[in-house]
């Protein structure tokens, strides 16, 4: 859900810096796209280095099956303990 908040932020800081060649847009408004995307860059590092903390890796996707999986992992290793 960061990954495609962030991709999202990311067209629409593009589609506004080059809307704004072309007309007039205030400074605020491409701010407001950079700090967007800034935001959700900055999510997506964080949640992806606790992955590589945990797992010892970064995965391509993260879906509902990884975390599924990792669920049973821990539930199985709860058990174990």
């Amino acid at each position: 859900m960061v990954r495609k908040e962030r991709s999202d932020a990311f067209n629409q800081m593009r589609l506004i810096k080059k809307g704004a060649q072309e007309a007039q847009m205030d400074q605020e408004t491409i701010s407001f796209a950079e700090e967007q995307y800034l935001y959700y860059t900055k999510r997506a590092r964080v949640l992806e280095g606790i992955l590589i903390d945990r797992m010892g890796y970064k995965p391509k996707t993260i879906n509902d099956k990884l975390l599924l999986s990792m669920d049973l992992k821990i539930k199985e290793y709860e058990k174990r303990t």
